[in-house]
């Protein structure tokens, strides 16, 4: 009796293992994997680079005439005006003309040129001319700075230079700041020489190291996403405002030693700067060098290439038994790329079913299909 009692239990036994052998070979067999359904989006090819951030498009004021220096009007961080007295040497005043077009010779009857128009808008922007911003050194022009000078208890002359006016940079893309002053009482200074630094309030820019095979595809207005390490949760828009032509070098290790990595500094200007960013944090930009808009879009991952063909895989028919059969290649166009998304020109259409994250080359694809071998080759290609 115990004897039948014992070989029944060990049939039962071989019966559970039989069936758990085979429920677990039949689970490996069916392949896991996740699915998406085409839709449409932008995908969009971008060169990436990093840097530290600067305040923005600085300019240097210098002494016009040498001397010493026997009044400062201005101190750092100070916002300039224009006309605003910046400081004095041996007692004559330099004005400022808050303008990026350098006034670099004196003026006499009958001058033209760019440095006459910005000082007639000086004139008018004080009150002191009204007539037409022509760019002649005329007799309206002159009156008026002589009547300029006059209020000021200064020589009523018309030939004035840029020992009396001096460019401080452009209101463009914000307000002359006094960044950096290199000039105090008494100094003794030379022809020249720099009296101070201003550059655009709040303007910051970011000056990223771009590899050489990706520089001739950078130009000045391309749009850029601008990422800090110390603001790691946000993003700033930027534009590309200069491609610099000056290379720069730096050690990277390969497999055979160190070898010399050739970029060139690109400078992002941010569209609207946070109070948070700070010169000297390090940054990242990602500049927009292409972008295809409403196209069918897919995860990089998603597409593959075998056998000389680019495609994706889809989800296998369902077979009679409520089963399904195993993944099929589609071939399909791509165009555009970037990191993470593939536009797909042909071979999808919207809202059909696609895998991500499963390798082509780990499935035994059925005969018939797309990489089947022609008639009569075999797997050695004979």
């Amino acid at each position: 009796m115990k004897k039948w009692v014992i070989g029944f239990i060990v049939l039962l036994l071989l019966a559970a293992a039989g069936y758990w052998f085979t429920t677990r070979d039949s689970t490996e067999a069916a392949p896991v994997y996740e699915t998406i359904v085409v839709a449409k989006g932008d995908v969009q090819e971008i060169v990436s680079g990093s840097g530290v951030i600067e305040p923005a498009g600085t300019t240097t004021v210098r002494i016009a005439r040498g001397g010493v220096i026997t009044s400062v009007s201005v101190t750092e961080g100070d916002s300039i005006t224009n006309g605003a007295e910046l400081f004095r040497v041996d007692g004559t005043p330099v004005f400022a003309m808050v303008t990026t077009t350098p006034f670099y010779r004196t003026l006499a009857s009958g001058d033209d040129g760019e440095d006459v128009r910005v000082l007639q808008e000086l004139m008018r922007d004080l009150g002191y001319y009204s007539g037409a911003i022509d760019s002649d050194y005329g007799g309206a022009s002159q009156e008026a700075v002589r009547d300029f000078l006059e209020d000021r208890d200064l020589e009523r002359t018309h030939r004035v230079g840029p020992e009396t006016f001096q460019s401080v940079g452009s209101e463009e893309i914000g307000a002359p700041v006094i960044a950096s002053l290199s000039i105090g009482l008494g100094d003794s200074v030379q022809p020249g020489a720099g009296a101070l630094v201003t550059r655009p309030d709040g303007a910051l820019q970011a000056v990223v190291n771009i590899n050489e095979i990706d520089i001739p595809r950078i130009e000045v207005g391309q749009k850029a996403v601008i990422t800090l390490d110390a603001l790691p949760d946000q993003e700033f828009m930027g534009e590309v405002i200069e491609v610099s032509t000056g290379l720069v070098s730096s050690g990277a290790a390969t497999a055979g030693g160190t070898a010399n990595v050739v970029t060139f500094p690109v400078t992002v200007r941010l569209d609207a700067p946070s109070a948070q960013i700070k010169a000297g944090m390090s940054a990242d930009a990602e500049i927009v060098l292409t972008t295809a808009s409403g196209v069918l879009a897919v995860p990089t991952g998603a597409v593959q290439e075998k056998e000389g063909k680019t495609i994706v895989l889809v989800p296998g028919a369902m077979n009679p038994d409520g089963t399904q059969a195993p993944p099929e290649p589609l071939e399909v166009v791509v165009g555009l790329r970037s990191d993470d998304m593939v536009e797909v020109t042909s071979g999808l259409s919207e809202g059909q079913t696609i895998i991500v994250g499963l390798d082509v080359n780990s499935l035994e694809l059925p005969s018939g299909g797309l990489f089947s071998r022609p008639e009569g080759m075999n797997e050695g290609g004979s």
